[in-house]
């Protein structure tokens, strides 16, 4: 019988030196994945949709809990097998944001894997901004309206009587952005949030209050670049 292998998609960022002690050292995120005889996962991270990673150069980190050997492949390279109970390696370059297809060769065929990573802009010289948003009832902007990738300080005025709450997402993503969410602002208060984003892309921001987004338009859009 075919075993159909399942994925539970996310993405795991480590720090990992690449040059030599005496070289400036190079960040290179490494993707880890565990695979067992019916499943591929990889370790989630909040910042990154499913199986979505930043581009350039990358490492995939293959752990093998399954029966037999694994390799795993991605844009022409392949790990040499990995025994049961192993693990190995492979370092890439992701050159542009697009689709790149893996697959997980299995020492009986019937186990192999295949699959879709999405490479994301990622933040290669993040630097500090501030951007300005009103809530109101109405729809709502950031000003400005774009902003450079990294960390961005979000000064939330409240031009309501009652009570308001903020939220933010990561780029390209549903995902909310750890620390993009508040509580309640009392109205006619000022509040500030400071969000990292690790990736370009378009971010979403809005109410929190239940309905308020709907039934008022209270949410708008910034540009991360």
């Amino acid at each position: 019988m075919r075993v159909l292998a399942g994925a539970a998609f996310g993405a795991a960022l480590l720090t990992v030196p690449a040059l030599a002690s005496a070289q400036p050292q190079v960040f290179i995120p490494t993707v880890v994945m565990t695979v067992t005889n019916t499943t591929l996962n990889f370790r989630s991270v909040a910042g990154l949709a499913p199986a979505t990673v930043p581009d350039g150069r990358i490492s995939f980190k293959l752990v093998n809990k399954a029966r037999g050997w694994r390799t795993f492949s991605i844009v022409g390279k392949t790990t040499p097998q990995i025994a049961s109970g192993k693990s190995k390696t492979l370092t890439v370059t992701l050159p542009k944001r697009d689709q790149y297809y893996y697959s997980v060769g299995a020492e009986n065929q019937e186990f192999s894997v295949n699959g879709v990573v999405l490479a994301v802009d990622a933040c290669k010289a993040p630097r500090s901004s501030t951007v300005a948003v009103k809530m109101l009832l109405g729809p709502l902007a950031a000003t400005p309206n774009h902003v450079p990738c990294g960390k961005v300080t979000f000064v939330i005025t409240n031009t309501e009587s009652s009570n308001e709450s903020f939220h933010v997402s990561l780029p390209n993503t549903t995902e909310p952005a750890p620390g993009g969410t508040t509580g309640e602002i009392p109205g006619k208060k000022t509040l500030r949030v400071t969000v990292r984003f690790p990736f370009k892309g378009v971010v979403s921001f809005g109410s929190g209050e239940q309905f308020h987004d709907t039934a008022y338009s209270e949410f708008g859009s910034l540009a991360v670049t």
